[in-house]
């Protein structure tokens, strides 16, 4: 008769060593996805600083929209916004088509989103899926035009 081995134990589970103090304490402390951060005074007060320089030209629009041309030329212009909106968005509706501007606006910005959609998409999985020769000059050349800053395409346009 032969003898059996013992059976394997289980190897000895030690627990996890302790973090030295001040490692990782934001976990002690219960920090992470569910914790709520809160902002000093300088952080709102710079971020309020930017609310205030990016809304101002949507307001100056308001205002332009309601004065005169005599009433914007004055120095300093008034920062608040004068009587005639009303009047003055009845004077462009009736002297421009306002409409068929919207809708020329509408069909060119949707024509070119669309065909920049499917272009660049076709394009985007021709150079992760596909290999073919020319890839890199192709793909060279692809990123060197988007490097090419829009603006620099209205002076050919103005000329």
């Amino acid at each position: 008769m032969t003898a059996l081995a013992p059976p394997p134990t289980a190897p000895e589970r030690r627990p996890p060593p302790q973090d030295r103090p001040g490692r990782h304490s934001w976990l002690r402390r219960g920090g992470g996805a569910g914790r709520t951060m809160t902002g000093g005074r300088l952080a709102y007060l710079i971020l309020g600083f930017a609310l205030l320089i990016s809304a101002f030209p949507f307001y100056w629009t308001i205002v332009a929209a309601s004065r005169s041309n005599a009433d914007l030329a004055q120095v300093p212009p008034s920062l608040l916004p004068g009587p005639n909106l009303i009047k003055n968005f009845e004077a462009v509706l009736e002297e421009a088509d306002i409409g068929k501007a919207l809708l020329n606006s509408l069909i060119v910005s949707g024509s070119i989103t669309v065909g920049t959609v499917l272009s660049c998409t076709l394009a985007g999985f021709a150079f992760a899926k596909l290999k073919f020769r020319g890839r890199g000059a192709l793909l060279t050349l692809t990123i060197g035009t988007m490097m090419i800053p829009p603006q620099l395409g209205v002076i050919p346009l103005f000329m």
